[in-house]
């Protein structure tokens, strides 16, 4: 199906849901206003449902997901629905989809939490939101190796 196909499938679709729920309730017994009111919510649930699938970043896009790399910094949703939470934390280690293997995918591993309570999250790379981190490990590196070292100094307290 080509994307102005579809375009113009879905526009039906978003004219005729549209009327339909425009229109007037008032001769409807209890129980047909209870079943109108369960469609209309799955309709709302629906349409957060395409509005998030939209809003995701198809995997051909290489953009965040191949700078998802063990030393950065990120800020990613866990959970799933309505009860997925942001968290943040370390990428510790990143495994890719084995080609041509069946319910293979990319996964990383982040580490959440110091000392006693760290903990590690398996996800897979969509679900980064941002970075924490300007630039990844190796680039801190290579800008340390570029920049002069400040010369050390003495410290005076005062009162010492």
């Amino acid at each position: 199906m080509s994307s102005s196909q579809f375009n113009a499938g879905f526009s039906s679709i978003v004219s005729a849901v549209s009327a339909a729920l425009l229109g007037s309730f008032e001769h409807l017994t209890d129980a047909q206003q209870q079943r109108v009111s369960k469609v209309a919510d799955r309709i709302a649930a629906d349409a957060a449902l395409i509005t998030k699938i939209t809003a995701q970043k198809d995997e051909a896009d290489a953009g965040l997901q191949s700078q998802v790399q063990p030393g950065r910094k990120v800020a990613f949703l866990f959970g799933r629905g309505d009860s997925a939470v942001e968290l943040q934390g370390t990428v510790f280690a990143r495994k890719e989809a084995i080609s041509g293997q069946k319910g293979s995918f990319t996964q990383v591993k982040i580490e959440v939490g110091e000392g006693f309570d760290t903990e590690f999250k398996t996800v897979h790379p969509n679900a980064v939101v941002r970075f924490l981190d300007v630039f990844s490990a190796e680039e801190v590196a290579v800008i340390d190796e570029l920049l002069p070292q400040p010369a050390a100094t003495d410290l005076l307290v005062a009162g010492a």
